[in-house]
């Protein structure tokens, strides 16, 4: 199980194609911003996460889309909010797959919250 499915599985607690699709779309997030240094500004997700992730999880990128729109959503019910809190490192609002995605990402490769790293100065500036 990769980093991204760990973090998924400990958020949702199920594994589904949904899920996966969470999981493939933090680690093409991971890969945009950590391996091609791409900055958060310029990745747009229509673009360049969801035809990735549609093609990987061969499925069409309606349904990809719909799928990681759904959890983001999700991540704001109670229980998955509190699961969801260790990898923000602080609760705040996060409405989009976009940012929901970043702040995974980041947890995926570095093991800690992008927000504690800040306050630590220990975060590259994404």
């Amino acid at each position: 199980m990769t980093n991204s499915e760990k973090i998924v599985y400990s958020i949702f607690g199920v594994t589904n194609k949904s899920t996966q699709d969470m999981a493939y779309a933090v680690d093409r997030m991971a890969e945009l911003l950590f391996d091609q240094n791409q900055k958060l500004d310029g990745i747009k997700v229509g673009k360049a996460i969801y035809p990735v992730v549609a093609e990987r999880a061969e499925r069409p990128v309606g349904g990809v889309s719909r799928n990681i729109q759904r959890l983001t959503r999700a991540c704001w019910d109670a229980e998955n909010r509190k699961n969801l809190l260790p990898f923000l490192g602080r609760d705040m609002p996060i409405r989009v797959p976009k940012e929901l995605l970043f702040h995974l990402a980041y947890y995926s490769r570095t093991g800690i919250p992008y927000i504690k790293a800040m306050k630590h100065h220990a975060a590259p500036p994404v």
